[in-house]
């Protein structure tokens, strides 16, 4: 299982990265395994980062409360802006 994960995760990253690249955007791709909010935190910390860009999953108030999301933990964590984008609702 963790090989399959490993393998979507690679694709998904490559994904990206080139999309960025094609748009001339400068990026760097990381997997990072662990707890999302203190590893995002850290790693823009160390490495500088000037805009931290995330999704949101649209979790509930509720399950939010009880256990916090990612994103707003970044968003008052980061020592960088954070931009949350939402899947577009159609």
């Amino acid at each position: 299982m963790e090989r399959a994960e490993r393998s979507r995760s690679d694709t998904l990253l490559s994904t990206y990265k080139a999309e960025l690249s094609k748009r001339l955007v400068p990026n760097r791709g990381l997997i990072l395994k662990g707890d999302a909010k203190n590893a995002l935190v850290g790693v823009a910390e160390e490495a500088d980062v000037a805009l931290m860009i995330m999704g949101s999953r649209g979790m509930g108030s509720v399950k939010k409360a009880i256990i916090g999301s990612v994103s707003d933990y970044c968003v008052n964590h980061a020592p960088c802006p954070v931009l949350i984008v939402r899947k577009p609702s159609n």
